[in-house]
């Protein structure tokens, strides 16, 4: 043990300036604080081990693990004032400040040729940002229709929650003027929480951001000072080095390394924006080493502005205690007209959509409800556009089923024959299991898996059935890069480009979901059947189980079934699985379900306020009486 820390001490010492401020560090520590900070940045067992007594190997472990670099040491400093090291805490910053001034030539210096590769950074992150915020697609099989995301974007509310209130009090979540103040507010903190039911437009919301961006627009704090990092975290399940991850995103021939990106994004000369798009669809949730983890947990790259977006149900479980929460709420009629107005180019069109549109969602409850989703009425309102003949829809199951019908019914115009008057989904049962058992296998694998390998779908289902869903825009196509990294190899020299296959939008992947469960209705008993009910998150898929009950009866019973055994949530939300059966089953559970007193508590659950909500709606157009109790 002597000779080890003879040795380290000696290694780091004869390193440059980072090196002096690490012996000086250790200095600082002592054994008891050792073991509390290895505790917080969750050492696995055989680290803990090994920097046990030993302050000169936990400064190299922290330097390994990135929690301090030659640029950055604040997640260190926070840490310690966390178990009341503060007057430590500030000493180690004095030093670290004194070691940068005593070193200029040291990394966190920035260089000229650190200032070229900045400039080489942030040209290509641009001209990547524009291809995507140019190719939106407002109706996934309009192929040769790209509009930009600043033409049609519309700003929905954003609430932001108020820490400091307790959970009774209805003042604790406010609403944002504009989207800006994510980056103006002097009380918001550096990590960010965005959370939105699917379609609400929390991938929507960062690509206008990064269109403020790169146009530098006048009303965006987003200016020349900033980078502007936007990862999905889809693509970044199988490259757990953040570094890496921002390098896929680049131009392939980019000569620039994940070491320069690395220096540019810790350096203190620029402020670094990361936003990391759709948690709720990493699989990586549970590998605790990986970089993106590390950042959610502030335990890396604490001197960015992060920016985490993710459903509700699927909160990240961040160790910090300082993190801003907000929330998209959707669309309400004023942004339901915006939207119009700035999709429909025809003042003249934009007037009769409007007037059309409004008209039929006064007619349909469920239609009302389905658009306040921004992406569910973006949709209608296309489609409506191109003279799609909506039918009486009833429920969020008719609506997805005809809208599918329509996307692939749309393919006659390509000259794919498309039988008419029927609104099927795909033209026989063997093509709608296996497309059906793809997206089903898919959410309840253990790494929720979103996206397949093409040659992977190939082998799943048929060439024609692929080719169909791919024409018609529910499947989509995209390349991701990759490191291959062998011994010996230098990762940033093994990119490998694969072709992936995804649902238009994860939504769509639920859809076709619920019909295997309805298959398997016909072919499971109803205790196998409840076992891989068992299988979905409730709050994570609520669309699965209502889809089903809308596509058979049988599945709906045993789903009832299930959801009563859960307590009162599951009770609650399966009326909104009620509400996706044929109209005559409907009119008879209503009637039953408000023969009784229905509770409406202020602080009840999304699920359950949404759930009561619709079915006092339902009961109230078709005139059924209630006993209405409220509980402040």
């Amino acid at each position: 043990m002597l000779y080890r820390t003879y040795f380290l001490f000696h290694s780091i010492l004869s390193s440059e300036g980072f090196g002096n401020f690490q012996v000086h560090l250790s200095s600082y520590l002592s054994q008891d604080s050792v073991e509390k900070l290895a505790t917080i940045f969750r050492f696995p067992p055989a680290k803990f081990d090994r920097v046990r007594g030993n302050s000169l190997e936990f400064v190299r472990v922290l330097e390994e693990e990135g929690i301090i670099t030659a640029t950055d040491i604040s997640a260190l400093t926070n840490a310690l004032r966390s178990i009341d090291q503060g007057g430590i805490a500030r000493n180690v910053q004095r030093s670290f400040e004194r070691n940068q001034r005593r070193n200029p030539g040291v990394p966190g210096v920035v260089t000229s040729e650190l200032h070229r590769k900045h400039s080489i950074l942030v040209k290509a992150l641009k001209q990547v940002y524009r291809k995507r915020y140019n190719g939106v697609k407002p109706i996934p099989f309009l192929h040769d229709t790209w509009r930009c995301v600043n033409d049609i974007f519309v700003e929905s509310k954003i609430e932001v929650l108020d820490n400091s209130k307790s959970k009774e009090d209805p003042t604790r979540w406010s609403s944002l003027k504009s989207r800006h103040e994510i980056f103006t507010k002097p009380t918001f903190e550096r990590h960010i929480t965005i959370e939105g039911e699917p379609g609400f437009g929390k991938s929507t919301l960062l690509l206008q951001q990064a269109y403020d961006w790169c146009t530098s627009s006048t009303e965006s704090p987003l200016d020349n000072s900033y980078i502007f990092i936007l990862l999905r975290l889809k693509d970044a399940t199988d490259t757990p080095n953040v570094y890496d991850a921002m390098k896929i995103i680049l131009p392939e021939d980019l000569p620039i390394t994940r070491e320069d990106i690395k220096a540019i994004v810790t350096s203190s000369h620029w402020k670094v924006v990361l936003a990391l798009d759709g948690y709720d669809e990493y699989s990586g949730m549970d590998n605790t080493s990986s970089d993106i983890n590390k950042i959610i947990e502030g335990r890396i790259l604490t001197a960015c502005i992060i920016i985490i977006t993710t459903r509700p149900s699927c909160l990240p479980k961040l160790q910090r205690p300082t993190v801003t929460h907000c929330k998209l709420t959707g669309f309400d009629q004023g942004m339901q007209e915006q939207y119009i107005d700035k999709a429909i180019t025809s003042h003249a069109a934009s007037r009769d959509m409007k007037e059309l549109i409004m008209r039929k969602l006064k007619e349909s409850v469920v239609l009302s409800d389905i658009c306040q989703v921004p992406l569910f009425f973006a949709t209608f309102v296309h489609m409506n556009n191109i003279g799609a003949d909506y039918q009486e829809l009833s429920s969020m199951t008719s609506y997805f089923t005809f809208m599918m019908a329509s996307f692939l019914g749309h393919l006659e115009n390509k000259g794919i024959k498309f039988r008419r008057g029927q609104p099927r989904l795909i033209e026989n049962l063997s093509q709608r299991i296996q497309i059906a058992k793809l997206a089903f296998d898919g959410l309840i694998s253990k790494e929720h898996k979103l996206l397949w390998r093409q040659d992977e779908v190939l082998k799943l289902i048929e060439p024609s059935c692929y080719n169909r869903y791919i024409e018609a825009g529910i499947l989509l196509k995209e390349e991701y890069g990759g490191y291959k990294v062998t011994v010996g190899q230098h990762a940033d020299d093994q990119m490998e480009i694969t072709t992936y296959v995804r649902f238009f939008h994860k939504t769509f992947q639920e859809f076709y979901a619920s019909h295997y469960i309805a298959h398997l209705a016909d072919t499971q008993d109803v205790d196998t059947l409840k076992k891989t009910l068992a299988k979905f998150d409730l709050y994570n898929y609520q669309y699965v189980m209502r889809f089903a009950c809308g596509l058979k009866a049988n599945a709906a019973t045993v789903i009832q079934d299930y959801l009563h055994n859960l307590g009162e949530e599951g009770r609650t939300f399966s009326i909104l699985c009620i509400m996706e059966q044929k109209a005559g089953g409907v009119d008879s559970t209503i009637s039953q379900l408000c023969g009784k007193p229905v509770r409406i508590a202020r602080f009840g659950s999304r699920f359950l306020q949404r759930s009561i909500t619709q079915l006092l709606q339902t009961a109230s157009q078709r005139n059924v009486s209630t006993s209405i109790g409220l509980f402040c």
